[in-house]
C-alpha cells in the first residue's frame, strides 16, 4: 500500500523568519483532507522555503508517535524502526543516533510545535517531491501490512493426542523470508470448547475451567523451542508435530516457530523468535497460555539462541530488525530459557560439547574417553582464558 499525502500550497509568501500561517495550505492523506480544526487551527507555514507543520499533524498523517520533553525542549518522533529527535530553535537534530544539521530548526508558533516536513518525512523513508508550478508537496510512504491475528475458526484437531493446532500463521507484517517466518501454535483440547465446521476445521473458544496438571488455559506455561544447531534455519511446521505430545500431555501451550539461520545473517535468527513472541502476546487471551510465562529452549546452537532470548528481552537493540519485519508492538522478554550446551562459538563447538555432555557417557572406550576428557579439559582452560 502506498499512504500518499498532498500538500497544496496555493500561496505562499517569501522567505520571512517566521512567515505567517497560511489558511489556503490543504493537506490531503489517503485521500482525506486533514481537518486542521482539529489541531485548533494550527496551519502550516513556510520558512526559508521549507514548509513547518504542526507535529500531531504530521505524526498522525504519518503513523507517528511523538513524546515532548519541556524541560529540554526536545521533541521525539517515532515509529517501529526509526527514532527522530529535535530541539526546538536548534538546527541540529538526530535519527536513530546520528547527528543531522538542519535547514531550519523545529520551532513553536503560537505556542504549538512546527517541525520541518521534507525532514521528518524522508527521515522514517517516505519520498518527497515538490511542484513548483502547482506549488504542490506530495509526500510518500509504504505502510506496513496489517498483521493479521490468528483465526480462531480455523483449529484442526489431532485425536491420537488431543490437541488443538494451527501452522502456517505469518507472525510478522513484512517477512523477510517467508518460508520460514510462519509459526504453529499447539494447545492441549481441554483449553478449548470448540464447534465442528464440518469441513476439517473447528471454530475454538477458550475454556478456563479446565484443569490440566494443575495448569488451565490462563495459567497453562507456553513453550518455543529453538532447534538451530550451528546458529541453522529452523523450519516453519506445515502440519500437525508428535514432538508435541509430551508438553502438551503436561498441560504446556507449545509455539512452534520457524526462523532464518546463519546465512542469512545475524540477528536474524533470535529477531524471528522474538518476532513470534511478540506475535502471540498481540493475540491476547484469544489463544490459551499465560502470555506472562512463555519460556525458550534449545541446546548447541539453539541453547546460545535461547540464552539470547533470556537475556535481551525488549532489547533495543533488536528494534530496527524487528520495525523491518513488521513484527507486533509487544513485549519479547521471556519468563525463563534452558540452554543446553550453549555453544556460542563455532571455533572451540567440540570442546563445548564434551565439557558439557561428556561427563554424562560412561560407555566409551579408553582411548575415547581420554580424548573426551582433553577437550572437555581444553574448554575450561578457554573459559579461563576469556576472563568472562
Amino acid at each position: 500500500k502506498k499512504l500518499i499525502a498532498v500538500l497544496a500550497a496555493a500561496s505562499m509568501l517569501a522567505a520571512a523568519i517566521p512567515a505567517a500561517a497560511s489558511d489556503d495550505i490543504t493537506v490531503t492523506a489517503n485521500g482525506n483532507t486533514v481537518d486542521f480544526t482539529a489541531y485548533d487551527n494550527v496551519l502550516p507555514y513556510i520558512e526559508n522555503d521549507r514548509t513547518l507543520i504542526p507535529i500531531r499533524a504530521i505524526a498522525e498523517t504519518l503513523g507517528l508517535t511523538v513524546d515532548w520533553d519541556g524541560e529540554t525542549r526536545t521533541v521525539t518522533a517515532k515509529d517501529a524502526a526509526t527514532e527522530i529527535t529535535l530541539v526546538i530553535d536548534s538546527d541540529k537534530a538526530t535519527v536513530n543516533g546520528a547527528e543531522i544539521t538542519l535547514d531550519v530548526p523545529a520551532r513553536i508558533t503560537d505556542d504549538r510545535t512546527f517541525v520541518p516536513l521534507r525532514f521528518v518525512s524522508e527521515s522514517i523513508g517516505a519520498e518527497v517531491d515538490w511542484d513548483g508550478e502547482t506549488r504542490t508537496i506530495t509526500i510518500t510512504k509504504e505502510v506496513a501490512a496489517v498483521l493479521a491475528k490468528i483465526d480462531n475458526s480455523k483449529w484442526q484437531l489431532n485425536t491420537d493426542d488431543n490437541v488443538y493446532y494451527q501452522t502456517g500463521i505469518s507472525y510478522c507484517a513484512s517477512p523477510a523470508d517467508s518460508d520460514y517466518e510462519t509459526l504453529g501454535v499447539f494447545v492441549p483440547a481441554g483449553y478449548f470448547d470448540a464447534e465442528d465446521n464440518g469441513d476439517g476445521t473447528f471454530t475454538c473458544t477458550v475454556n478456563t475451567e479446565t484443569n490440566i496438571n494443575g495448569y488451565t488455559a490462563l495459567t497453562a506455561p507456553m513453550v518455543i523451542p529453538v532447534n538451530t544447531p550451528g546458529y541453522s534455519a529452523m523450519a516453519a511446521p506445515t502440519g500437525y508435530s508428535s514432538s508435541v505430545k509430551s508438553y502438551t500431555d503436561a498441560g504446556f501451550v507449545y509455539i512452534y516457530a520457524g526462523a532464518r539461520g546463519r546465512d542469512h545473517g545475524a540477528p536474524a535468527g533470535v529477531t524471528d523468535f522474538k518476532a513470534a513472541i511478540r506475535y502471540i502476546r498481540y493475540n491476547g487471551d484469544a489463544v490459551p497460555g499465560d502470555k506472562d510465562s512463555i519460556f525458550s529452549f534449545g541446546m548447541s546452537g539453539g541453547g546460545a539462541q535461547s540464552a539470547l532470548l533470556g537475556s535481551t528481552g525488549n532489547s533495543a537493540l533488536y528494534d530496527p530488525y524487528l520495525g523491518a519485519i513488521g513484527a507486533a508492538d509487544e513485549s519479547d522478554a521471556v519468563k525463563g530459557s534452558m540452554c543446553w550446551c550453549p555453544i556460542t562459538n563455532l571455533d572451540i563447538a567440540n570442546e563445548a560439547y564434551e565439557w558439557n555432555l561428556g561427563a554424562a557417557r560412561s560407555d566409551l572406550d579408553e582411548e575415547t574417553q581420554r580424548l573426551s576428557d582433553g577437550l572437555a579439559d581444553a574448554f575450561a582452560s578457554y573459559i579461563n582464558e576469556i576472563k568472562l
